[in-house]
């Protein structure tokens, strides 16, 4: 599948890099474009998935691309972004980004992904190897069926997921920030 993943170099993120890791065609970027380069390139790809930091505007730029805006994914995307419904957008608050600009695919709200975030969102007790093992589950289910498109990659992940959230607080809290419109 034509996919090209943008993921902001961020050591914090690193475990989602399992998502697309064993996947050699994929095109990955991490920086170093300006934004009107990278929206080429998206255009230019079947699906596109977006890892990282984020808001209700966007993804974060990180100072990482030569843009020097506050996001490298924002509003001013969205005409490149409507073209296709299996883009995923992997950042906290997605979902809200997604809304505002009426864009399709699969996408989270808050998720929680590191401690910091686990006490913000009041999930009690939590340790560190449980956040983890909550990361590593969610990057390895979406590895596993990242090829398909978004309604099977969808329904086998919240259906894993789920099933893994029984026993993590964690995951039991991202499975229901996990969404998608097509």
């Amino acid at each position: 599948m034509n996919t090209l993943i943008v993921h902001p170099k961020d050591k914090s993120t690193n475990v989602f890099k399992s998502i697309y890791s064993n996947e050699n065609d994929y095109k990955v970027i991490k920086g170093q474009l300006f934004k009107n380069e990278l929206c080429e390139l998206i255009q230019s790809h079947f699906r596109t998935i977006f890892i990282g930091h984020g808001t209700s505007r966007g993804l974060s730029n990180l100072d990482l691309f030569k843009y020097k805006g506050e996001y490298i994914i924002d509003h001013h995307c969205k005409h490149v972004l409507k073209r296709s419904n299996q883009n995923i957008y992997l950042w906290c608050y997605a979902n809200r980004f997604i809304k505002n600009n009426h864009l399709k695919g699969i996408f989270t709200g808050m998720f929680i992904s590191d401690l910091q975030e686990a006490k913000q969102y009041n999930i009690e007790k939590v340790k560190k190897k449980e956040i983890d093992a909550s990361n590593v589950f969610f990057s390895q289910t979406l590895a596993s069926c990242i090829n398909k498109n978004n309604k099977i990659i969808y329904s086998k992940v919240i259906s894993e997921y789920s099933l893994f959230a029984k026993d993590n607080k964690v995951a039991k809290f991202n499975v229901q920030n996990i969404f998608i419109n097509i």
